[in-house]
C-alpha cells in the first residue's frame, strides 16, 4: 500500500475498469476532497461505460437531499455530481452516521444493489466518519458486505490508519491518496448553510399530502406524537422496500392520519412511513 497523488489514482482507476461491475469505496475525513475526486473519476469513466456515484455523505449531500443516501448515473465530463439527475434515494433519517449506523448500512447497501443491477461501475462517496472504534467497525463490516474491488483512502495526515489496519488482507486493494494542500476546510456554519440550501431545493416544489395510517406501516411511531411530529423528516417507502421520497411532517392530525409535505409522488404507493430522528426548520405548512 503506497501513497499516491489524486491524478495517479484517477488514471489507475480509469485504466482498471473492466466489463464487470466493480465497487470502489472512497474513505476520508471531512473536507479532504473525496467528492471532487469521485466526481472527476466518474466523469472520465462515463465516456466509455456506465458508472454510478453513490453519495453516502448524509450531512453534505450532493446527490439527493441531506439525511439520505442518493445515487446517480455519471455523465461524461460532468465533474459536479450535484448536477446529475437523481436516480434514487435511501432514507437514513439523520445527517450524521453517529447513532444511525444500521440505517446507514441499509441505505448504502440498497443503493449499491440498485447500481450493480445496471452492471455499472460503482463509486461510493462517504461521510467524514473516520474517528473512533465505532467508525472502524462500521467500515470493516461494510467492507465485508460490499466486498469492494478497491478502497481509496484519502489521508490528510494519518487519521485513517486505524481503519486501514483492519481492512488489510480482507480482499480489497487499498490505495492511499494524500489530501491536496489546496483543499479548504468548511466551518460548521458553512456546512449548516449548505444543508439548509439542499433542503430548501428539495422541498421547493413539494406538495402536501394527507396519508391515512390504517393500511400503512409506521416505523418509529413513538416520534409521531403531535408535539414531536411537526418538521420531522420521514421516509416514504413502497411495498418493495424502495424509498419513493423523503417528506417532512406538517401536522400529526388524528391517530389515523399524518399530513406530510414531499415532492410530487403517488400516495397510493406508500406502504410504510419511516420516522427519522432529524427535524428541519424550513417553512413546511
Amino acid at each position: 500500500m503506497s501513497t499516491q497523488s489524486a491524478n495517479q489514482i484517477e488514471s489507475q482507476i480509469v485504466n482498471s475498469i473492466s466489463s464487470e461491475c466493480g465497487v470502489w469505496l472512497f474513505l476520508g475525513a471531512a473536507d479532504t476532497g473525496k467528492t471532487t475526486l469521485v466526481s472527476t473519476i466518474a466523469a472520465q469513466i462515463a465516456t466509455t461505460r456506465m458508472v454510478v456515484i453513490v453519495d453516502a455523505d448524509t450531512g453534505q449531500s450532493h446527490i439527493g437531499p441531506p439525511a439520505t443516501v442518493g445515487w446517480a448515473i455519471a455523465k461524461p465530463n460532468e465533474t459536479d455530481s450535484a448536477n446529475l439527475p437523481v436516480e434514487g434515494i435511501a432514507f437514513v433519517g439523520h445527517i450524521s452516521p453517529v447513532g444511525h449506523l444500521l440505517q446507514m448500512t441499509g441505505a448504502i447497501v440498497r443503493c449499491v444493489q440498485k447500481a450493480c443491477s445496471k452492471k455499472a461501475t460503482v463509486l461510493i462517496d462517504t461521510p467524514g466518519f473516520v474517528s473512533g472504534s465505532a467508525a472502524c467497525v462500521f467500515w470493516w463490516e461494510l467492507q465485508r458486505i460490499l466486498k469492494p474491488k478497491a478502497i481509496v483512502a484519502v489521508n490528510r495526515q494519518n487519521e485513517l490508519d486505524d481503519i486501514m489496519r483492519g481492512l488489510r488482507n480482507c480482499g480489497s486493494t487499498i490505495e492511499t491518496v494524500k489530501c491536496s494542500d489546496t483543499v479548504t476546510q468548511k466551518s460548521p456554519e458553512q456546512r449548516r448553510a449548505y444543508r439548509q440550501e439542499r433542503f430548501a431545493k428539495y422541498f421547493a416544489d413539494a406538495k402536501v399530502y394527507e396519508i391515512g395510517l390504517k393500511n400503512v406501516g409506521v416505523q418509529g411511531d413513538r416520534r409521531l406524537s403531535a408535539e414531536a411530529a411537526r418538521g420531522r423528516l420521514v421516509g416514504l417507502r413502497d411495498g418493495k422496500g424502495d424509498d419513493l421520497a423523503m417528506g417532512a411532517i406538517v401536522e400529526r392530525g388524528d391517530e389515523d392520519k399524518v399530513i406530510v409535505k414531499t415532492p410530487d409522488i403517488d400516495p397510493g404507493k406508500i406502504a410504510c412511513i419511516v420516522v427519522g430522528d432529524a427535524m428541519i426548520d424550513l417553512p413546511i405548512g
